[in-house]
């Protein structure tokens, strides 16, 4: 907080002076915080509220806005995707509804019991694209095989979103009333930090992956 209280400051001092447009830099001002309010909350709300359940023989993937379910047993055709990278996923449907269980986002241990369970669970003549994603994605039944990537290339594109969030906060300043500098200062402070938090946790991941396939 200090930090951002010593950006914002400066910002102050160095930038005091009038807007040359005051309506479009008010028009701006509200877009970009309207934006960036939009996506963090988006970002919490997701963290505490999307859950996947798998119990009694039903499935439930609970998001942000709504909660989907459907039983096993009545799962009509179920299609195996080698997407998003690191783990992939796997739809669920019938006539009436259907769901995507997510399992790139899980370790290891967790996303093989998933697809275990999904594999026996369903009729094989109900799985759609199985061998192909048995190959890509299951290294625990291929022994010495290369299996998925490191599901942390799914946060590659989270991370820049927000450190050009942060470099545009930042750029935004000298066009903005100098009354307004503090908070653009200190959205794009917190922005890059937690970009550089998550770019460090990628870079640690991919030399990680590295050295494994390197040994």
């Amino acid at each position: 907080m200090s930090v951002a209280a010593l950006i914002g400051g400066i910002a102050v001092k160095v930038w005091d002076r009038p807007a040359p447009n005051p309506i479009a830099a008010a028009v701006m001002f509200f877009v970009v915080i309207a934006s960036f309010f939009g996506i963090s909350t988006w970002i919490v709300l997701a963290y505490f509220r999307e859950r996947l359940i798998i119990s009694h023989g039903s499935v439930k993937v609970r998001g942000v806005l709504r909660l989907k379910a459907i039983e096993v047993a009545a799962v009509q055709q179920a299609r195996w995707r080698s997407r998003p990278a690191g783990g992939g996923s796997l739809v669920l449907s019938n006539q009436e509804s259907w769901l995507v269980v997510p399992l790139s986002q899980w370790r290891t241990d967790d996303r093989r019991e998933m697809v275990e369970y999904f594999h026996s669970a369903l009729p094989d003549e109900n799985q759609e694209h199985w061998p192909e994603f048995e190959k890509r994605m299951c290294p625990w039944r291929h022994p010495g095989g290369y299996g998925p990537r490191g599901g942390w290339r799914n946060q590659v594109p989270f991370t820049v979103t927000i450190l050009l969030i942060g470099v545009v906060s930042l750029v935004f300043i000298p066009f903005v009333p100098a009354n307004l500098a503090y908070g653009i200062a200190f959205t794009g402070l917190v922005n890059l930090t937690g970009g550089w938090y998550f770019a460090r946790g990628i870079l640690r991941h991919s030399r990680a992956e590295r050295d494994a396939e390197s040994s």
